[in-house]
């Protein structure tokens, strides 16, 4: 005859009801909080895909990891054509790394450099950097300045 004390069962299903109670709340709040990333994640989406100017993602081998419709645009790609490229396939390199190396020289948040392209057509851009947290890559804004150089050598 096993001896099993009552008191003990009760203590343990107690037991085993408060964890149960607790997961439930837990489960609760983590279905909330990636209720809230999704969503997030959802308008960043969308401001990346939206955004009037060519955007772009790489990462420390500046390899392109995402790249929005304007960039593709920008450099008459076929959609997502661009991811997994080197940006060198699309931007001179050197004063890229130029950049980046003063910006990590310097601890900078955000830098700049104007280049100019000749692959599809002639482009002035003015290409902002800004790091990622953690080093892990580079993002790119790529402003269009072709029509406003052309206007400023009218001028002269």
């Amino acid at each position: 005859m096993t001896d099993t004390n009552p008191s003990q069962a009760e203590q343990a299903y107690a037991q085993a009801k408060k964890y149960g109670e607790e997961l439930a709340r837990l489960y609760a709040i983590e279905k909330t909080r990636r209720q809230e990333l999704e969503t997030t994640t959802q308008k960043l989406q969308a401001i990346f895909d939206t955004a009037p100017n060519a955007l772009a993602v790489i990462d420390n081998h500046l390899t392109i990891v995402e790249a929005n419709p304007r960039f593709i645009l920008l450099f008459e790609q076929s959609d997502d054509c661009c991811i997994g490229r080197p940006l060198t396939d699309f931007l001179p390199a050197e004063p890229l790394l130029k950049t980046i190396q003063s910006m990590e020289a310097e601890a900078a948040s955000l830098g700049s450099v104007e280049i100019e392209i000749t692959e599809p057509v002639f482009h002035t851009l003015l290409v902002a950097l800004a790091p990622l947290h953690n080093g892990q890559g580079w993002v790119l804004i790529l402003h269009d300045l072709t029509e406003r150089k052309r206007l400023e050598g009218l001028k002269e």
